[in-house]
């Protein structure tokens, strides 16, 4: 979750992320296996599939991300407590 995000959101986010990562994740052993039930050329397009969709995760990291290196978290995004609202 990006750093801009008040702490708040940010905790929220990750939760919610994290119930719907764990539950698409528990269909990969299913689509793992029907990949390897029709050929290996079907495995390799799955592989190159995964990393294209890394690829533009990537992309989007470099295009829209906020440098907070060396930064503290208040200092790139206020809490809402201190904000007032």
């Amino acid at each position: 979750m990006s750093e801009i995000f008040p702490l708040e959101i940010r905790a929220m986010a990750i939760v919610s992320f994290f119930i719907i990562a764990q539950a698409s994740g528990s269909f990969a052993p299913w689509i793992f296996g029907k990949l390897i039930q029709t050929s290996p050329t079907s495995i390799f397009c799955g592989d190159l599939t995964a990393a294209g969709l890394m690829m533009v995760g990537a992309i989007v990291a470099m295009c829209f991300g906020v440098n907070a290196e060396r930064r503290s978290l208040e200092e790139v995004a206020p809490p809402l407590s201190i904000r007032g609202g």
